[in-house]
């Protein structure tokens, strides 16, 4: 086809140089079997070579170009995809963590709630407990006191009336100067005191 054009092409330019005939002639003078696709400059030798051609370049780049690419394009598109459901699950998943750690933390807060409600309620009746037995430990404490205040007067009216009956009796013996016996006088003085 190409050689068909060239030398079409040369003789043009060489009728022009030459003063030759033009194209129209150098058409007209063409043979007939160069009538229908030859006369309009296609070669279907040409042609079937560019299609085998065209063939072979597409079947090339089919295999090493476009199949790859479309492979490649393919594997990006499924990690795309699994990455998508990849985060999908992980909000999913970050959703019911936050609703199980919202659970928790009121669960925790009940509890504590609970918790510090018997500390009181236990404090309470602790503290209550403490001022009963310090109230009875203070009445045991006082009334021991009484009692020990009670035998120490007791003890010492008995010593006052020891010393008494004594004085006594050393006054009676100094006013009768040894007339009466002093057990004697001991026993009167302290049946009349």
């Amino acid at each position: 086809m190409l050689r068909s054009q060239y030398l079409m092409y040369t003789q043009i330019v060489h009728a022009e140089e030459l003063d030759q005939p033009s194209v129209a002639n150098v058409q007209a003078e063409a043979k007939p079997e160069e009538l229908g696709i030859k006369a309009l400059g296609i070669d279907g030798s040409g042609i079937i070579f560019q299609v085998i051609n065209f063939l072979i370049l597409y079947y090339f780049l089919n295999r090493f170009l476009f199949k790859p690419v479309v492979k490649m394009l393919d594997e990006r598109q499924k990690k795309i995809k699994d990455a998508e459901v990849f985060v999908q699950k992980i909000d999913k998943d970050m959703a019911q963590w936050e609703e199980t750690h919202q659970k928790s933390i009121r669960k925790t807060k009940l509890q504590a709630d609970a918790i510090l409600q018997d500390a009181k309620s236990n404090a309470h009746e602790q503290g209550e407990k403490i001022i009963i037995k310090a109230s009875g430990e203070a009445k045991r404490i006082t009334d021991r006191a009484l009692a020990e205040i009670v035998t120490e007067k007791e003890k010492m009216i008995i010593s006052a009336k020891k010393e008494l009956v004594d004085l006594a009796i050393d006054i009676a013996e100094k006013s009768l100067k040894g007339k009466i016996d002093r057990s004697a006088n001991k026993k009167f003085i302290e049946k009349n005191v």
